[in-house]
């Protein structure tokens, strides 16, 4: 078990630079002297013209925030799973959050907790009202928590890996992981996701994603769209 406490967030914002702060004229022609000299007041001209070339530290500034959000305690729960055997999985699950020490907020399960990793997703999957579902509900209630992960949701006919942001008041959103596995052939067996999931938890905005997202940095681009990036694997 794994706890984030006292962490301290590091918030990435947007800059525009160039005649009338386009936003669209980021790169070396869009910057100007004095702009340089503002964000290395230290450096040569050479160094100044060098650091041009640093796009992702021209693009955005990072700064410290301690003011909008208090600690926030995460639980991350990673365990062997049986595989496509949904009740033993659930219930030892159910047994691992019983040995949580303490006050946890935010509970972090696998991808495709129920089954493991499946292809075989016309025998795995479920409805939004299946059992994995109805687990995450009951659970999230019975501990007054959040808890996030992914498996195998069937609806209107197509077949995704979608994790669920199941809030204690059996309110839930959903995201369907965007970049599949190809060389598993996840992307024969499941439908992509079109849209990315920020939402507001304790005063952090937080963006959940699922494992082989993780490779595609301008998928999670943050222009001060989210506090945490969590990916579930």
């Amino acid at each position: 078990m794994k706890k984030l406490s006292g962490f301290a967030l590091l918030r990435q914002r947007n800059y525009c630079w160039g005649p009338g702060n386009d936003c669209q004229a980021w790169g070396d022609k869009g910057l100007t002297q004095s702009s340089q000299s503002r964000l290395f007041p230290n450096s040569s001209p050479r160094e100044r013209h060098q650091n041009t070339r640093r796009k992702h530290l021209l693009k955005r500034e990072v700064h410290l925030n301690f003011t909008s959000m208090t600690d926030l305690k995460v639980t991350l729960l990673q365990s062997v799973i049986e595989w496509e055997n949904p009740t033993a999985n659930l219930q030892h699950y159910a047994q691992m959050m019983d040995q949580i020490n303490g006050i946890t907020e935010l509970i972090i399960l696998q991808e495709m907790f129920t089954t493991g990793f499946t292809m075989d997703h016309y025998s795995n999957a479920e409805g939004m009202d299946g059992t994995g579902i109805r687990w995450l509900k009951e659970q999230a209630a019975k501990r007054n928590v959040v808890i996030t992960g992914s498996l195998v949701i069937e609806e209107a006919g197509n077949f995704y890996n979608r994790l669920i942001w199941m809030r204690p008041d059996g309110t839930y959103q959903t995201y369907n992981k965007r970049h599949l596995f190809a060389m598993a052939g996840e992307h024969m067996h499941y439908v992509a996701g079109e849209q990315r999931l920020v939402v507001d938890y304790k005063g952090w905005r937080i963006c959940p994603m699922v494992c082989y997202d993780l490779r595609f940095p301008v998928w999670a681009s943050n222009i001060d769209a989210y506090d945490l990036l969590i990916y579930t694997a």
